[in-house]
């Protein structure tokens, strides 16, 4: 064939000839960009094409090998031999304000040309961006990243089909679609919060951040609204904010959502947001934003395809906070890992909610941990076939984020000191039930507990008899914040100690100077009075001359 479309043009321009590819089983796709392929695709390991050595690098690498930075070079090196390149390799760095100083945590995500990903990360602790690099490239060579670039996800049994299709007939993904695109067509006015969101982006971002708000509600029939805000520099740096559903419009849940993400500092996140100085250059001035917007996972139509749980958690980076990393996915109750933790921080007065997603027959999740002043929020774009494969997987992100560090974090386990029990148990409550008893027969102190999200609280009343005004009677309270009732009882008879033995043991009246609470009174006046009349003193003897 002659002619711009020849086959030596055509060859020139990177095209692989039809006839390698039917008489080769070993045909090499690894230089095509073919996203959605399935896994099995992947060549297995090849003994007759051993991995490259680390210490060779090219004349063109900017990095110098050392030993620090030689996992950099050998990762960099295989790419380079296997792809021809390392643009699989992407690395993203994330600031954020340690205790001293600012800290920086990089991300490692490796992409193969069929789509599959593979994540590795540090904890942010590094005060060089260098050392954060080494460090994280060295993770990634010690968990198997060159392998993958070689070949692939070798362990295909654990893994199920890459590509899930929703039936192609299915008049729920027609009905789907036709009332997401409805919904497209309403303009929901942006009021001055959303605004000063948007313009921000445009300003500090050159239009190349776009925030999205994702209205949810509480089931399908419910006409309350919630808000969640996502603002993403980068596919490992966002930030998610979100209001409850509490709204009656999604325009003023819009608003709500906004004016939380103003209060909780996403201005500064956008302006500052991974080590960002000044606002970044546009690319041309003529180019308008809405050519370069990203393209949000939330307004991609016609895209049925599901991925499964095991791919979604292969993906995500590593090393993984909780000890799961071998381990079959969908055989484990993940959100039940969550609620775990949740349950051993009773006290904290945490709330955990679950909302979902859904667009073009796909199903995503939300997640909102809120406690007193802070709320945390995790999401997760429609992808999944199954709202239990949501659920779960939404779930994984989390605990990938530190959902579980962060509630063991707020556990309120050492509210009640074992000093603290041993002197309420052991020192008070034994002279208050002796003290009250006097008073009234056989009668114990009053103890009321409240319930609330998970945490307990408890009022003690104490009341003289005969005497029905209000000096009579006495109450102490300890706040809704202890993990059981018992811990309750035990502050609150802790916090009430000397007063209320005071207060019974002299009727409400003055205590006396000098008065010991843990002592029995009697003794205490019998040795007063001793002291007062000390009687006759021995005589001192005296030695004879």
């Amino acid at each position: 064939m002659e002619g711009p479309f020849g086959t030596q043009n055509l060859l020139s321009l990177g095209s692989y000839h039809i006839d390698n590819l039917a008489n080769s089983l070993e045909a090499d796709f690894q230089g095509f960009d073919l996203p959605y392929v399935s896994p099995q695709l992947d060549r297995p390991p090849d003994p007759s094409r051993p991995p490259p050595d680390a210490g060779s690098v090219f004349s063109d690498e900017k990095e110098r090998t050392s030993d620090s930075m030689q996992f950099v070079a050998q990762l960099h090196q295989t790419c380079l031999q296997t792809f021809g390149n390392y643009e699989c390799l992407k690395y993203e760095f994330i600031e954020e304000d340690g205790p001293d100083r600012e800290c920086f945590q990089f991300i490692l995500t490796i992409t193969r040309p069929n789509g599959m990903t593979r994540s590795y990360k540090t904890v942010p602790e590094f005060s060089r961006k260098s050392d954060a690099k080494a460090r994280v490239a060295a993770i990634a060579v010690e968990m198997g990243a060159v392998d993958f670039i070689l070949y692939g996800n070798k362990d295909n049994s654990k893994s199920c089909s890459t590509l899930v299709l929703a039936p192609l007939g299915s008049k729920m993904v027609k009905q789907d679609v036709r009332i997401k695109e409805e919904s497209h067509v309403i303009d929901l006015t942006d009021d001055e919060s959303s605004k000063k969101i948007q313009d921000c982006c445009v300003e500090w971002r050159a239009g190349l951040v776009q925030p999205r708000w994702i209205f949810f509600t509480e089931n399908k029939v419910s006409s309350a609204f919630g808000c969640a805000l996502v603002v993403e520099l980068s596919p490992h740096s966002q930030r998610v904010y979100s209001v409850s559903t509490t709204y009656d419009t999604k325009s003023s849940a819009k608003k709500g959502g906004s004016e939380a993400a103003i209060r909780e500092g996403v201005l500064d996140f956008i302006k500052f947001g991974n080590g960002q100085t000044k606002p970044a250059i546009a690319l041309a001035k003529t180019l308008d934003n809405a050519s370069i917007k990203r393209e949000s996972e939330f307004e991609k139509k016609g895209r049925s395809n599901a991925v499964s749980l095991q791919t979604f958690f292969d993906g995500l980076p590593r090393p993984f906070p909780e000890n799961i990393n071998n381990k079959i996915i969908p055989n484990l109750n993940i959100p039940g890992m969550i609620y775990t933790t949740l349950h051993r921080a009773r006290g904290a007065r945490l709330n955990l909610k679950f909302y979902f997603i859904d667009e073009n027959g796909l199903h995503g999740c939300i997640i909102r941990l809120t406690c007193p002043g802070e709320t945390k929020t995790y999401i997760l774009s429609p992808k999944f076939s199954k709202q239990a494969d949501a659920k779960a997987a939404v779930s994984l992100l989390a605990i990938s984020q530190g959902i579980n560090i962060h509630i063991r974090s707020l556990a309120v386990n050492d509210k009640i000191t074992p000093e603290m029990r041993k002197k309420a148990s052991g020192q008070i409550c034994p002279i208050l039930q002796s003290e009250y008893a006097k008073l009234r027969h056989s009668m114990t102190p009053m103890y009321e507990y409240d319930h609330n999200e998970g945490g307990f609280g408890c009022t003690m009343t104490l009341a003289l008899p005969k005497n029905p005004e209000l000096d009579g009677i006495r109450k102490w309270t300890v706040p809704t914040e202890y993990q059981t009732k018992k811990d309750a009882k035990m502050a609150v008879i802790y916090l009430a100690g000397k007063e209320a033995i005071e207060f019974l043991r002299f009727r409400g009246q003055p205590t006396p100077l000098g008065h010991d609470p843990f002592k029995p009174y009697r003794h205490m006046v019998k040795n007063a009075e001793k002291d007062k009349n000390p009687g006759p003193q021995p005589r001192p003897c005296q030695k004879r001359p």
